[in-house]
């Protein structure tokens, strides 16, 4: 539990418009289990969209991440960086990780509701059957 207090704590300062870099400079990640750091992923994505500034500077502290072959962290990662990131899911057709995609653009503004039916219109060929039926719901 102090573990996912840790990841949560850490989480907040990078969601703060003004957030302490020097304590955040300061706690290390690396050494964290890869739940651990879903976990902090996860509560920055539920904060997102970041102020402005703040990908350039978790890209900077975090370059690990980026650079990682695990799904759940670049899938995470690429929920929080950019759009143009996400679409990249869209497209190779997996449930696990197409679903989350169009969920995180169904609940965002109303500019990403379009974009997720406007991807969706070009892209539900490709998808398994069951996996267009999912988003259909999404989208519905």
């Amino acid at each position: 539990m102090v573990l996912k207090n840790n990841c949560a704590l850490l989480a907040e300062m990078w969601v703060n418009h003004n957030p302490d870099l020097e304590s955040i400079y300061k706690t290390d990640i690396k050494p964290w289990k890869t739940y651990q750091t879903v976990y902090f992923l996860d509560k920055i994505l539920e904060k997102s969209p970041l102020p402005d500034g703040h990908i350039k500077k978790l890209e900077e502290c975090y370059s690990y991440i980026i650079e990682s072959n695990n799904a759940e962290l670049k899938l995470r990662w690429a929920q929080i960086r950019s759009v143009r990131l996400i679409l990249m899911f869209c497209f190779q057709g997996k449930q696990k990780y197409t679903l989350p995609v169009y969920r995180a653009l169904w609940n965002g503004s109303e500019e990403t509701k379009t974009l997720a039916m406007e991807v969706f219109s070009a892209t539900s060929k490709q998808l398994h059957f069951n996996v267009r039926n999912y988003v259909k719901k999404i989208i519905a």
